[in-house]
């Protein structure tokens, strides 16, 4: 067991849903620097491949058939987020190797059993809802008093609520920082999808866009928005992807999917999308593999996360570059408008 603080994340999966309708599920749990930072991908030979095979060889079924219901991905196999945790993270809890990784699934696991975090909101009246929003203090009230009275990490992306995040110093509760959830937001029902609409950009800008809830996000042809995390809109991404902040033309995105299902590649005028080695989106011609993206309902999603971010905001001409991840000091989410 690390002895830095621990963190552990409950998402809130909306769309496509994954695990009990009453239910927030896991994200996943690793050692923190006691700043905010956190060591990550600490040991390549220890990225195993095999989780489920490693968990039944130690006869703890139990655990895979629960990470089925409460460890699910939105985006691919169970599996698949298993292991990106534990290669991300786990790695970085120093004694790890396959006959201690039994010891690292239950623990996470139970730490989820002992935050029922959707029960206790819906004891204190907060229930999902496509009309209602709630405050940052409505859920603070909710959660606080289970967690030794101390604010826990609220996140939003595109005006809705998608995270919770508890840090723990030595698994006891302590103040784990700044939300992103800053000003009233939804808490939707999962399988929720937002309608699209006609979108205008902070700097007066109309795009020509589907009105109509039938519209498919990823599908086709389309439009990508910039939201900060607020929820409020901040100019568009252009055909190289880049993020444009000011009036203009907003670039239109081809999806390689029909059907709105990832994993699918995005192309521009300028060539593929693609992220790079430092995790920087760039579509351009010399993009050969491009690459592959989820929809989380009309927000784009790379990896298990659903958050880009930038080093600043743009404003004037300046051309701002976006990063997949949340590791830049910016966070925005990255919202699909169907083109007509």
């Amino acid at each position: 067991m690390a002895s830095e603080a621990e963190n552990t994340f409950a998402v809130r999966d909306v769309s496509p849903a994954t695990g009990p309708i009453n239910s927030w599920t896991i994200h996943g749990r690793w050692p923190d620097n006691c700043d905010g930072t956190y060591q990550q991908f600490c040991d390549p030979a220890r990225e195993y491949t095999n989780l489920t095979q490693i968990l039944q060889s130690f006869g703890r079924q139990d655990l895979v058939d629960y990470a089925l219901t409460y460890w699910a991905s939105n985006s691919g196999s169970a599996e698949s987020i298993w292991e990106h945790e534990f290669g991300k993270h786990g790695t970085c809890m120093s004694t790890f190797d396959p006959p201690c990784y039994p010891n690292y699934t239950p623990r996470t696991e139970s730490l989820f059993q002992e935050l029922p975090s959707y029960d206790w909101l819906a004891a204190a009246g907060i229930l999902p809802s496509t009309t209602v929003k709630y405050t940052p203090q409505q859920f603070q009230d909710a959660l606080s008093p289970h967690h030794g009275g101390n604010q826990i990490y609220l996140g939003c992306s595109g005006g809705q609520i998608d995270e919770l995040c508890v840090q723990e110093g030595n698994l006891q509760p302590t103040q784990f920082g700044s939300s992103s959830c800053t000003a009233p937001f939804y808490y939707y029902p999962k399988g929720y999808v937002p309608p699209t609409s006609t979108k205008t950009t902070t700097a007066g800008l109309t795009a020509k866009a589907c009105s109509t809830a039938t519209a498919t996000p990823f599908a086709g042809k389309g439009y990508v928005y910039v939201y900060n995390s607020a929820g409020t809109q901040q100019g568009f991404l252009i055909s190289a992807g880049k993020w444009y902040n000011i009036a203009g033309t907003p670039a239109t995105y081809t999806s390689s999917s029909i059907t709105g299902q990832g994993p699918f590649t995005l192309t521009t005028s300028k060539g593929l999308c693609g992220i790079k080695a430092d995790n920087s989106l760039l579509c351009d011609a010399s993009i050969t593999v491009g690459a592959q993206f989820y929809s989380n309902g009309s927000l784009l999603q790379y990896g298990d996360s659903s958050y880009f971010s930038a080093a600043t905001t743009p404003s004037g001409q300046t051309q701002g570059t976006l990063f997949a991840g949340d590791a830049m000091a910016v966070d925005v989410t990255l919202s699909w408008v169907p083109r007509c």
